[in-house]
């Protein structure tokens, strides 16, 4: 039996001035108050998350919020002088990246490269742009004064740009290392903004400011400046935006919305007269999105008569609030399987018109979030991503505390069981916990469903009224539980290579570096014998499931996997390896629920399910939703070493070992091979921002390594570890 029927059985046991956008037509919430909106983003509470251009990319060296621009920060300073913040550098480069649109390099004429600079042990400031010489601009000792050198439009690149400067001392050695403060860099047009001394820097732009009574905080931009704030959008967000004219004449400017493989979406264009008393709102809609997404909200200044500047304050937007709906009430049963290594593939398409809580409902944008078997389970228990509480690889071990789910259903009355056949959620990697009233822990080499059989046993003894059962499976991964005789049943015909359904996992731990040297042959008959263990298990999960259905006709039922899988490729068998994006999507297929979103989903989801399921209040600092609710704007990402991948909506960011990540749409690039340039300029600072906040910022609980005993090394061995 093929896994498709295990899940094909699931299916048969279910019998002011304002001008908004077309995009979306609500009304906003009026500035202070509540009204059922939940504030999701302010520009002037997450400055990290806003830049500004004036004729191209405006760095502002010695703000925080721009550090995640930098290659690397660990050598580099902040002073304060002369009412500003600096970046100290020396003679080693620093180098500061930045995105361009192709668009803006298509006619290919000259750039130029600006930087205010203080000068206090240097002679000159050596500038290269994409590892390419652009000159170097002397300085001179005394007040702060801006530099520039012209940029060849070849040296520029539509992506990521990479702006290195370095110090060079004062004449001889004697000066001791080159040394000088930088406050920002400005990379533009020739001709743009050029004989101005003033920039839109963050400093110098922002200020409190009142209309008609209401004061806010706002941003003042010159004429030709753009402000553009990218961070996560939500379906049906709403947009609010104040603006004013600081001087006497007048400001055309243009507010719009920015995704990812879309033409922008205009929220409104109006002019600001300096003599308006009242601050001119701009709210309205927002683009409708399927799910979580990045997206850019754009101010831009259009024109502005001579000195005239345009404040934008109140740039937020919203979302309203949801109920937090519960499936049919409070449940009184509930079992999760995690099943490992199951491919899309294996996934069978389910009831695309089905309706109803009765009837089983499938994701087709389940990514686990997870690169090993116990960073999997450590997110359904703890409702955070595996490196949030230290689980960041095979070899890590999950902190007690850290799981609060068993704690809190235990809490509540609710019996639990835990049972796994994966050696990486056994007792050494710390989910044994004590909260469980029966916990099991099974050896690679013996049968995979004795977890189901253990299960099975448990509900006939202890007939428990409510419950919640998490079994993590062997599923389709190696030893399969096949006789010799079953295997040469398989495909190929006549097969006569190497793989042995029991011992080809220390087959391949022997070729720990470089690709094994299989035959097509060889891959077939892997991919067969995949197969042929996962139905041996779907035939005993039928007994179980129909067993189940009986006793607790009302039970919340899921099925999933824990990391990504992708046939034919044998180095889906390891653990932390396997980061392909076409793999890491994969199967969730639910039963009893009212509806399944059509938002991105992770296993912290799950867990989210389980506890609204049993009516128990939100767990602290948990961060997914129950399957049935939209809304979700979290980040995703797997790590394991070097290699990491982070996601939000279709759009995900991968780097592997070190190398310069990389942006790709999974709907239409999952191997994630395109170049990232189709990418708008500034969907992609805000991927790297937080990429960089993500994984190189605070970790949370410090990792606790596994004690591996002569028992874990027997099982890891037989896993191929």
């Amino acid at each position: 039996m093929r896994f498709g029927a295990l899940f094909a059985l699931v299916i048969g046991l279910a019998s002011c001035k304002q001008k908004s956008t077309s995009a979306h037509a609500d009304t906003a919430p009026d500035a202070g108050s509540g009204g059922g909106w939940i504030e999701r983003f302010r520009a002037t509470d997450q400055p990290s998350a806003c830049s500004f251009d004036q004729g191209g990319p405006f760095i502002d060296f010695g703000e925080a919020a721009e550090r995640w621009r930098l290659r690397d920060a660990s050598f580099v300073e902040d002073e304060e002088r002369e009412g500003a913040s600096w970046w100290a550098i020396d003679a080693r480069n620093v180098r500061a990246v930045t995105a361009l649109d192709a668009v803006d390099l298509k006619d290919g004429g000259a750039w130029a490269l600006d930087v205010r600079v203080l000068a206090t042990a240097a002679h000159s400031i050596t500038v290269a742009v994409n590892d390419r010489l652009a000159g170097s601009v002397l300085v001179e000792k005394g007040p702060p004064r801006v530099v520039s050198l012209r940029v060849a439009g070849a040296a520029l690149v539509g992506g990521n740009n990479t702006i290195s400067l370095a110090a060079r001392p004062l004449g001889s050695a004697r000066g001791g290392p080159g040394h000088a403060l930088v406050d920002w860099v400005h990379l533009h047009t020739a001709g743009v903004a050029e004989g101005h001394g003033a920039r839109p820097s963050r400093r110098s732009m922002a200020r409190f400011s009142e209309r008609d009574g209401k004061s806010y905080k706002a941003f003042s931009l010159p004429d030709g400046t753009r402000m553009r704030c990218t961070m996560p959008l939500a379906p049906s967000a709403m947009t609010r935006a104040a603006l004013a004219v600081e001087g006497p004449g007048e400001v055309e400017v243009e507010v719009r919305w920015t995704l990812a493989g879309h033409e922008g979406f205009p929220l409104a264009r109006v002019v600001v007269k300096g003599t308006d008393a009242a601050w001119t709102r701009v709210d309205g809609g927002a683009p409708l999105v399927p799910g979580g997404t990045m997206a850019t909200l754009e101010v831009r200044v259009v024109r502005a008569t001579p000195g005239s500047r345009l404040l934008v304050a109140d740039l937020s937007w919203f979302v309203r609030a949801e109920p937090a709906a519960e499936p049919g009430g409070p449940l009184d049963a509930a079992l999760v399987v995690v099943l490992s290594h199951v491919g899309m593939t294996d996934l069978p398409t389910l009831l695309g018109a089905a309706n109803g809580s009765s009837v089983p409902l499938s994701s087709r944008r389940f990514r686990s979030g997870a690169l090993s078997g116990n960073s999997a389970i450590a997110a359904i228990l703890s409702g955070k991503q595996g490196e949030a509480i230290g689980v960041l690889d095979a070899d890590s071990r999950a902190p007690g505390a850290a799981l609060t789910l068993p704690r809190a259903l235990k809490s509540v009355g609710v019996r639990s069981f835990y049972a796994t056949g994966h050696p990486l959620s056994g007792p050494a990697h710390g989910f044994m916990v004590p909260e469980w009233d029966r916990a099991f822990s099974y050896a690679p080499n013996e049968s995979p469903t004795l977890p189901l059989e253990e299960f099975s046993a448990w509900l006939a003894e202890v007939k428990p009224r409510r419950f919640f059962a998490l079994l993590h499976l062997r599923g389709g991964h190696a030893p399969f539980d096949l006789r010799p005789s079953e295997a040469q049943l398989l495909p190929p015909a006549g097969y006569t290579g190497t793989i042995d359904p029991m011992r080809v996992t220390s087959w391949w731990s022997q070729h720990p570096r470089g690709p094994l040297r299989m035959t097509e042959n060889d891959l077939t008959r892997l991919d067969a014998l995949h197969d042929s263990a996962l139905g041996k298990q779907a035939h005993s999960l039928e007994n179980l499931l129909a067993n189940l259905r009986l006793s607790h006709p009302s039970a919340l039922i899921i099925l999933t996997t824990d990391v990504g899988y992708r046939k034919g490729y044998p180095k889906s068998y390891d653990e932390g390896v396997l980061l392909a994006h076409d793999a890491l999507v994969a199967p969730l297929v639910a039963l009893g629920i009212p509806r399944m979103t059509t938002d991105a989903l992770s296993l912290r989801d799950v867990h989210a399910t389980i506890t609204a399921a049993f009516g128990i209040p939100s767990i602290s600092a948990a961060t997914g939703r129950a399957l049935w609710l939209d809304g979700r704007q979290e980040l995703d990402a797997v790590m394991s070493g070097r290699t990491h991948g982070l996601w939000m909506g279709d759009v995900a960011i991968e780097a592997t070992d070190g190398v310069e990540s990389h942006l790709c749409a999974w709907t239409t690039d999952p191997e994630c091979r395109l170049p990232e340039a189709t990418f708008p300029a500034s969907i992609r600072d805000g991927f790297r921002r937080l990429e960089t906040e993500h994984f190189e910022g605070p970790r949370g609980q410090r990792r606790s390594p596994v004690v591996v005993d002569g028992a874990l090394e027997t099982a890891l061995r037989l896993w191929g570890l």
